[in-house]
Parts: structure tokens; C-alpha cells; sequence
């Protein structure tokens, strides 16, 4: 299949060859690899939200007849949203509590750069759990980056969601990875556990 050339509202594909559906129910799959972002290249810097609301197929013809087929237009359901940015943060559990847990963020950013030609780096502004423990969450936990333990921010609870702001840290601006540990501050007769919220 062909590449194809997006606006903010139609992707198209053109040129398709050698493409052919049997009678009856078929699923299509549309597979989009966006261009990269960055230094001279020509990806879009960020769009959000992305989804497939309809799919128009045009100037098919039948295999052995060559005449003309109309294609009703197809509505997807269940359609994935998606998001073209210049870099992904993916989480992963370096260690598990006992006292504290250590989380790490890397930063994946493919062979995008920043339209100065500078490494992509993403801003970690807040972390935010579900408490899966029993004492409740409030005031229960500190965190702090693994490079500078002077600076420890107290999670807040709201809603059964513990919330840690982290614009006070210097490294949050992070281009390849970062740990930042979690501290327990209840009593002994607490048990923790915190569920990363992907936002």
C-alpha cells in the first residue's frame, strides 16, 4: 500500500497497486507510520486525539471484470485514538516497596529532534496513583529524584488519587531516563502500594 499525505482531517492513500478484497465480509487494516519530527523533516510536532470516523474507498473495480465498484463508505467502531509527538515516557518498576520504590521514566524519542536540531526532551510536571494500600493515601508518601534527595515533594490526595507535583525539580526535564524514588512515611502496621495513572 502506499504512503499517504495527511491534512487535519483527511488521510489519503494514493497510487495503491496490487491490492485485492474477496467477496463477502472482509477487514481492512489501515496502518499509518507518520513521518519523523524535527530538523529539517517534515512530521507534524504534535497531534492529539487522532481516530478513523469513516473510511471512503475510491475507483475500485473488480479483479476479472474490470468494471467499476461502488463502495459504501465504512464506519469504524470501536476506532483507536492516537497521538503523533515527538517522544513517548515509558514507565517501568525498578524496584518494589519496602520501605520505598523506585520508578523509572524513559524517554523514547524514535530519530525525532527539536526544530533546532537538540535532543527531544519531555517535561514530567506531575505523577499520580491510585493508593492500593490501607492507610488511606493522605501524607503517606514523599518522592524524590534519585540524583538529588534534597528536594522531596509530599503526595496529596484527592478523589482516591494521590498526586505528586514535581515543578520544583530541576530534572524534570528528562531526554533519556530518570528514577525518582517513593518513600513510605506511615506506620508500621501499614502495607503500600500505588498504581501509576496514565495520563
Amino acid at each position: 500500500m502506499a504512503g499517504g499525505e495527511t491534512t487535519p482531517s483527511v488521510l489519503t492513500f494514493d497510487d495503491i497497486v496490487n491490492f485485492s478484497m474477496p467477496e463477502g465480509e472482509n477487514e481492512l487494516r489501515l496502518s499509518v507510520v507518520a513521518e519523523e519530527i524535527g530538523y529539517q523533516k517534515i512530521g507534524d510536532s504534535t497531534l492529539l486525539g487522532v481516530e478513523i470516523n469513516k473510511v471512503e474507498i475510491e475507483d475500485a473495480e473488480g479483479s476479472s471484470s474490470s468494471q467499476i465498484v461502488t463502495v459504501t463508505d465504512l464506519v469504524p467502531t470501536g476506532s483507536n485514538t492516537i497521538a503523533f509527538v515527538p517522544a513517548t515516557v515509558t514507565p517501568a518498576v525498578v524496584t518494589q516497596f519496602g520501605a520505598e520504590a523506585t520508578l523509572s521514566m524513559t524517554v523514547v524519542d524514535g530519530s525525532n529532534t527539536t526544530s533546532s536540531n537538540q535532543a527531544v526532551t519531555a517535561e514530567i510536571t506531575k505523577l499520580e496513583f491510585t493508593d492500593l494500600g490501607n492507610d488511606g493515601g493522605a501524607g503517606a508518601y514523599v518522592l524524590y529524584d534519585e540524583d538529588d534527595s534534597g528536594v522531596q515533594v509530599t503526595g496529596t490526595l484527592s478523589g482516591g488519587v494521590i498526586t505528586f507535583d514535581l515543578s520544583a525539580f530541576a530534572n524534570r526535564f528528562v531526554s533519556s531516563e530518570a528514577n525518582f524514588v517513593i518513600k513510605a512515611k506511615g506506620t508500621a502496621d501499614s502495607t503500600y502500594g500505588l498504581k501509576l495513572i496514565k495520563t
